[in-house]
């Protein structure tokens, strides 16, 4: 409802603008706007240099508040992902995750100690290894995350033996290839970061 609420308004302003008795700068609008992103009530305007600030409420009804997140106009965050635009004009992503802020630690996965079959632990490496794949622009960054799932996973009674395994297979799935160089044979020591993320997990404590 929230969508087609929004659409209604979006699509309302852009046809007017496109007309030849609008003003100019709407139609200039018009081709910035064609490149926004939006789900539900996030939206993201790449290059779009405040004109969302300026136009926001011819667009949307008074009664709906707007508010810009970000303050750099390099850096900005949509839902799950972190943008960066660097020095040589390129989009660096990367994962954003409001609970990281958290002063207290989250537990977000079921504990493996129980009724729960290898499968389902599986699923759970396998979908967030690949999110994390397809967000991360570098392999360090994705490494970063992929240690602390796996310390999570292992402070919740998964064993360090089915993790390990588990990531030999998920790591040499074709599917991690088609969305990185970095897994498969431009990456030959997989094996070897495999164990560096596993260094520290005997060390994380039951607590």
């Amino acid at each position: 409802l929230a969508n087609l609420f929004l659409f209604f308004y979006e699509v309302t302003w852009m046809t007017a603008a496109r007309k030849r008795t609008a003003p100019r700068e709407h139609g200039h609008a018009c081709r910035i706007f064609s490149h926004n992103f939006r789900y539900i009530d996030d939206m993201i305007v790449f290059n779009g240099k405040d004109l969302m600030q300026h136009l926001k409420t011819d667009i949307y009804p008074p009664e709906l508040s707007l508010k810009k997140e970000n303050t750099d106009p390099s850096h900005a965050t949509f839902l799950d992902i972190d943008i960066t635009l660097s020095h040589d004009r390129r989009f660096i992503t990367n994962l954003y995750d409001k609970r990281d802020a958290f002063d207290f630690r989250i537990i977000n996965f079921p504990h493996f100690d129980g009724n729960i079959p290898s499968s389902m632990a599986r699923r759970v490496l396998t979908s967030q290894l690949l999110r994390f794949a397809r967000v991360c622009d570098s392999p360090d960054a994705f490494f970063i995350r992929a240690r602390r799932l796996l310390q999570q996973l292992a402070r919740q009674h998964l064993s360090e033996h089915f993790i390990h395994q588990a990531c030999l297979r998920i790591f040499k799935d074709p599917i991690f290839a088609a969305y990185k160089g970095w897994f498969g044979e431009d990456m030959p020591d997989v094996r070897e970061r495999i164990v560096a993320l596993q260094k520290k997990i005997e060390d994380v404590s039951e607590a």
